[in-house]
């Protein structure tokens, strides 16, 4: 059994799907799909402004920390992917107890670079490379 929350009907022909211990990323040729237990976040490609690399500051230290603070918000970094920032103007987030729009909104993510190059190729805005 899955505690993840199903978004359905997808819009567009699906391009790519993983899933992994706790999210699952969903790509389509419209819209972008991520799950975590007990919450989904939709958004659609033509709401989106960017997508941005993010590196996660740790020390030495906090090597053996299973999290970290950035500001006011705690991060669990559990996945070996790159995280990135995605940014959007409209933002769905799916929970049992139901549906909620954000306006402007930033994701971060953890990709994979096979998923990352899937939505470079379809995605609307402009892929600018940089160095990660």
């Amino acid at each position: 059994m899955s505690n993840f929350i199903n978004v359905k009907p997808l819009a567009g022909d699906l391009l790519i799907y993983q899933k992994r211990i706790h999210i699952g990323t969903t790509l389509t040729t419209k819209e972008l799909i991520l799950q975590k237990p007990y919450i989904s976040y939709h958004i659609m490609l033509d709401d989106m402004i960017g997508m941005v690399p993010f590196t996660l500051q740790r020390e030495s230290a906090q090597m053996e920390v299973p999290f970290i603070t950035i500001g006011e918000t705690t991060i669990t970094p559990t996945f070996s992917s790159h995280y990135y920032r995605l940014s959007t103007t409209r933002l769905l987030v799916i929970k049992p107890s139901g549906h909620y729009e954000h306006k402007k909104a930033d994701l971060l993510v953890p990709l994979s670079d096979r998923f990352v190059d899937y939505v470079q190729k379809y995605s609307p805005f402009i892929s600018v490379p940089t160095q990660y």
